[in-house]
């Protein structure tokens, strides 16, 4: 794979980027024919291309009010499977493939499965590749046994079967589409089959194939490596006090949530995008408390998007470390300044995005009168780019009535937020991840900022 790459004069990262890319196109190939709609007619090439990028990228915006009323049996398979591909990533299938008939992977080749896993260490990325495809096929599997009690009844035997496989894919992969109809999961709002398992497998898919493979060796915790705990306390911190943020916000709005209900809101905004209520109900802060749950998102190596909550940890330790005038440490570790510097990096990066394109679609639907009579205002817009950038999918439902120059904005954006921001910079600058060795040093001097 390597010597191939290095004949195209293609880098690790952009190998990477370049899978993902690929993958799209040849989806969107598909999913521009008309076998693949219900209607059998040639559809908008731009609407393709958006669905297959939200597909590929784990988002779940739809340009169409009902997946299920679009597309045929044959573009709702094209659907899943550019879901649970782009859930493990093409570099990860293909190498497990090679394992499978006992293919060479060489040093070099590890070296490329490594960037594209975003893997701190050659060892083991092997042993990894194998284990996230069983974990994932497993947790889909487990996960489907449930939806079919209720799918099954309501639907009959082989649209129950089909709709139970696809949500569970949907939803390890917190991908946020759904095959039941143009409302989401609301017509299950009292389900608890439904909305627990949904919200089970979204936020086990979102802990990472490293925390979720580290816990099912059975070692104590206390033996967990920092990258373990740092991903369970946050998740668990987070959770809690964003559901709590959200119940308490939302106790005077038109369509107040109870305790458990506000938990699966904020376990879906994670990056799953699955929707239990009207966004537009919601009070003011509610939806701020969504968006930023939507912005930190998931883990590292998951099916999540967002700037990871080990991002947000770091930042949080950089700061209080810095108030209270001591060295950066906790689980105790310490952490390397190249890990600061790329959790600085991210939230830059993430925040000048978002706010590129929001001015960008807010721009190119100025005078979108479909979209002005809903009197949304511009909380439908920053909420749409924030949901495209962390790949989460939730919306207000304006998505089918944005103009092509921003349904490709928000491909952008997704794509960004799948392939990840350090990665897209390793593709322009091959120096991103090399330490510079100089034979001399520059007197240090101090800035006033702030």
């Amino acid at each position: 794979m390597y010597n191939f790459l290095k004949k195209l004069h293609i880098s690790p990262y952009l190998a990477v980027a370049l899978s993902f890319l690929i993958l799209i196109l040849l989806g969107s190939l598909f999913l521009s024919l008309p076998i693949a709609h219900k209607n059998g007619e040639w559809p908008s090439y731009v609407d393709s291309l958006f669905m297959a990028f939200s597909a590929v990228c784990l988002t779940g915006l739809n340009v169409y009010t009902s997946l299920v009323d679009t597309y045929s049996v044959f573009g709702l398979v094209v659907m899943a499977i550019l879901i649970q591909l782009g859930g493990l990533g093409f570099i990860t299938i293909f190498t497990f493939i090679m394992t499978l008939f006992r293919g060479r992977i060489n040093v070099l080749d590890r070296f490329v499965l490594k960037e594209a896993l975003s893997a701190s260490q050659y060892s083991g990325v092997i042993r990894l590749v194998r284990s996230m495809v069983i974990m994932s096929l497993t947790f889909t599997a487990l996960g489907t046994i449930p939806f079919l009690f209720v799918f099954i009844p309501k639907y009959g035997l082989l649209p129950g079967i089909g709709k139970s496989i696809f949500h569970a894919i949907t939803s390890f992969n917190n991908s946020g589409f759904d095959v039941i109809g143009d409302s989401s999961l609301m017509p299950f709002r009292n389900n608890y089959i439904v909305t627990i398992n949904t919200a089970i497998l979204t936020i086990i898919g979102g802990m990472g194939f490293l925390t979720i493979s580290e816990i099912l060796t059975f070692k104590r915790p206390r033996m967990w490596s920092a990258q373990t705990k740092v991903v369970l306390s946050m998740t668990s911190i987070i959770l809690i006090v964003m559901t709590t943020s959200l119940f308490l916000s939302n106790l005077k709005s038109a369509n107040p949530l109870n305790y458990f209900e506000s938990f699966l809101v904020i376990a879906y905004s994670r990056t799953g995008g699955f929707a239990i209520s009207e966004y537009e109900n919601m009070s003011q802060i509610g939806i701020v408390v969504m968006m930023l749950t939507m912005f930190i998102g998931a883990s590292p190596l998951s099916t999540g998007g967002g700037i990871k909550v080990t991002t947000l940890f770091v930042i949080i330790l950089i700061t209080f470390a810095y108030i209270r005038g001591k060295k950066v440490h906790a689980f105790k570790r310490t952490y390397s300044h190249k890990t600061f510097i790329q959790a600085t990096v991210i939230m830059f990066f993430a925040m000048i995005t978002i706010l590129i394109a929001y001015v960008m679609v807010t721009e190119f639907e100025q005078n979108n009168t479909e979209i002005i009579a809903t009197n949304w205002g511009s909380n439908a817009f920053i909420f749409e780019v924030i949901s495209a950038f962390t790949t989460t999918g939730a919306s207000f439902g304006i998505t089918p009535m944005l103009s092509d120059a921003s349904k490709l904005t928000l491909s952008v954006l997704m794509f960004i937020g799948r392939v990840g921001p350090l990665t897209l910079m390793a593709t322009v600058s091959d120096a991103i991840n090399r330490e510079e060795k100089l034979h001399y040093r520059y007197i240090e001097s101090d800035i006033i900022v702030g």
